[in-house]
């Protein structure tokens, strides 16, 4: 469940890109909801600051790396202000299926990610919109 609430996350250097974003200062908020059969758990919102160097602009964004999961990634476009992903993994015995899409200018990015699962019989699903602003230089 670690790795899910992380790969659905995709904090903020998911939707950098080398071809308009500039580095410094990012303030993001990420807000989830989650759904485990027919239960709704509380909608969860986080606010944290992270820095993003001209060396994380030039390499772009960084795809998932699933340390406790068989994942593939189906899709992955980015550019021209816009990022469009799927992935498809193999966790607790079930497949899980994450979509994501995104848009960024120089100083803004918003991510909006939705995971769906069936494991052990429950089907579980997830929703989590992370926002980003550029606040200042590192």
């Amino acid at each position: 469940m670690r790795y899910l609430l992380l790969t659905i996350s995709l904090i903020p250097g998911f939707a950098l890109g080398a071809d308009s974003i500039l580095p410094g200062l990012y303030e993001t908020t990420i807000s989830t909801r989650m759904k485990m059969g027919d239960m709704e758990m509380p909608s969860r919102s986080s606010a944290e600051k992270n820095c993003i160097t001209a060396e994380d602009v030039a390499n772009g964004p960084p795809l998932p790396e699933p340390d406790e999961a068989d994942c593939e990634i189906i899709k992955y476009e980015f550019g021209g202000g816009e990022l469009d992903m799927e992935m498809v993994c193999q966790i607790q015995g079930g497949e899980g299926r994450m979509v994501g899409t995104g848009s960024y200018t120089d100083d803004t990015y918003e991510m909006n990610n939705q995971f769906k699962m069936k494991a052990q019989g429950m089907q579980m699903e997830m929703n989590s919109v992370a926002t980003g602003r550029r606040i200042g230089d590192c």
